[in-house]
């Protein structure tokens, strides 16, 4: 049997059988897929319509490492395994790249218009 440690009292628990699916399906289905998939998908989640967490690097501009870092962090905190992989993404290209991402993800996702 697979066992965790909680970090919390060094107990040992069972996995989490779901997220462990949940997270194994994410990775599968960006694997080969572009990061412009990725943020589009995002974005069509409920909730992230606007950007969502990554709102301040994919709509506001601010694409350095930290704002993405710190958007991650977010992620994780809240349970956002598509946050975490697309900061992970996002990470992954130079900061330069970012911002023209925003660019096309935006005409992608709202037609290019003010939202």
């Amino acid at each position: 049997m697979i066992t965790n440690r909680n970090p919390h009292d060094g107990t040992y628990v069972e996995p989490d059988a779901e997220l462990i699916d949940k997270v194994c399906d994410l990775i599968k289905r960006y694997k080969n897929g572009t990061v412009v998939e990725l943020c589009v998908d995002y974005y069509a989640v409920e909730g992230n319509e606007q950007g969502g967490l990554f709102h301040i690097v994919l709509e506001d501009g601010n694409t350095a490492d930290e704002h993405v870092e710190w958007c991650m962090a977010q992620a994780i905190e809240r349970g956002d395994l598509r946050g975490v992989l697309l900061g992970e993404r996002l990470l992954g290209i130079p900061e330069w790249a970012r911002g023209r991402l925003s660019m096309k993800v935006n005409k992608l996702t709202f037609g290019g218009q003010a939202h």
